[in-house]
């Protein structure tokens, strides 16, 4: 038996709207903040802003963005054919091939983070994630055999990489060796965290494709509140909000993008070492750093680990890493497909000492234990119909006490995004 699990294409249209929803509740008490969105790189990005400096409109900075989206997307997209990081992956060279000095500075980020994770991230591993049936080949996934993971194993390796920064270029030793930079996707979120900082702007929340980093406030004051999901894949569901006011975020898991065969379940989260994916039933995994690049890159190495090593690792590294999982027999590693059940999964928080002293205890801003249908159903901020882990963080920025009004404001929005497209269908075609 075999089973792909993917978001219908209803709920994805519908999470913008949701999003800025969530945005807007925030003027019942007291000003709004700013939202800026659209569409970029295969995802869409969703901004909000406490304020806007003197002399900056929100289309001016809408523009900015835009730019340096556009520009960031014509450097490291594998998705275009005539971006640089394209074009050095079908180059047959061996030298140094020229790039700009963004694709450098993810590159030596990326080979950093290698090293330090003793290879468990790679930006390499593409021929693996193709292999196992997660990339852009069309037809169903298969098992591989044995013989083919060894040799594509033979094309994956970040030790097979170099970077040089003056003046910026790239170099493979195998002229086969592809590099996909979707892994640390959050750095450019942090190159438009830069751009805000650049501008002035400190209290604002940035989201790209289900990465995320937050300064300061939001209009209300208050800390921005950001959401670290359930791994259920039957539902989208909160198991707790935390309050966060600086850095990025990010979450991924092995309960969006997973198919199941023969009962057992195959994550598009592969160890670059075994050549597999890894073998759990139910993780999901919420890092914070210092920069938004460097939750997401993260995410990867510590799951690759496991709960009880990577959570070790977390620790030795200074990491803010919590961990969720799925507290049941099926969920154990390689564990076999249950049947479908519609009886509710128990989960198990497990906390680095980082994590606990800057979300959890008695001085940070407040945690909150998500129990009730109306809290725990909030909308993802993310696309899913990208390669990276489609897990993401939740935006939960309301205050509880808006509950009801923040409910009625998502109904509006869907309520007048039907109408509005009902009325389209209904508009004579143009002469």
């Amino acid at each position: 038996m075999l089973l792909m699990s993917c978001p219908p294409r209803h709920i994805l249209r519908a999470l913008p709207i949701m999003i800025v929803a969530l945005a807007g509740v925030s003027a019942a008490r007291g000003q709004e903040n700013i939202a800026l969105s659209g569409p970029t790189m295969g995802a869409t990005y969703h901004i909000k802003l406490a304020r806007l400096p003197a002399g900056l409109t929100a289309g001016a900075l809408q523009a900015k963005v835009e730019t340096l989206l556009a520009n960031l997307d014509a450097q490291l997209s594998t998705y275009r054919p005539d971006s640089e990081l394209s074009r050095f992956n079908r180059s047959p060279s061996t030298d140094w091939f020229a790039v700009s000095p963004a694709l450098a500075d993810v590159v030596q980020l990326s080979l950093d983070i290698s090293a330090r994770s003793g290879g468990a991230f790679d930006v390499t591993v593409a021929p693996l994630v193709q292999l196992w049936g997660f990339g852009r080949q069309n037809g169903l996934p298969r098992i591989p055999s044995d013989a083919e993971i060894a040799t594509a194993k033979q094309s994956v390796g970040w030790q097979m990489l170099d970077v040089r920064r003056h003046p910026p270029a790239l170099k493979k030793s195998r002229p086969e060796l592809r590099v996909d930079l979707n892994g640390i996707a959050g750095f450019a979120v942090d190159r438009l965290q830069a751009l805000f900082d650049s501008q002035g702007i400190h209290d604002d929340l940035i989201e790209l494709g289900g990465e995320m980093f937050v300064s300061g406030h939001s209009a209300s004051g208050q800390a921005w509140r950001v959401g670290i999901e359930q791994p259920d894949e039957r539902q989208v569901a909160l198991q707790m909000t935390i309050g966060f006011d600086a850095g990025g975020f990010s979450v991924s898991g092995d309960y969006r993008h997973f198919y199941e065969r023969d009962g057992r379940r195959y994550s598009h989260i592969i160890d670059p070492a075994r050549g597999w994916p890894i073998r759990y039933r139910g993780v999901a995994l919420a890092v914070a750093a210092e920069s938004c690049a460097q939750a997401d890159a993260w995410t990867k190495p510590l799951l690759i680990l496991g709960p009880e090593q990577g959570l070790k690792r977390a620790d030795e590294l200074g990491l803010a890493a919590c961990f969720v999982l799925r507290d049941d027999d099926d969920a154990r590693p390689g564990a076999e497909s249950p049947q479908p059940s519609s009886a509710p999964y128990h989960f198990l928080v497990r906390a680095s000492k980082n994590f606990q002293r800057r979300f959890l205890a008695g001085d940070a801003p407040a945690a909150s234990p998500v129990s009730s249908p109306a809290e725990s159903s909030l909308p993802p901020a993310r696309n899913l119909a990208i390669t990276n882990p489609p897990a993401g963080p939740l935006l939960a920025q309301q205050p509880p006490e808006n509950k009801p009004l923040l409910w009625a404001a998502v109904g509006l929005c869907i309520a007048a995004y039907v109408g509005m497209r009902l009325w389209r269908r209904r508009e004579p075609p143009p002469d």
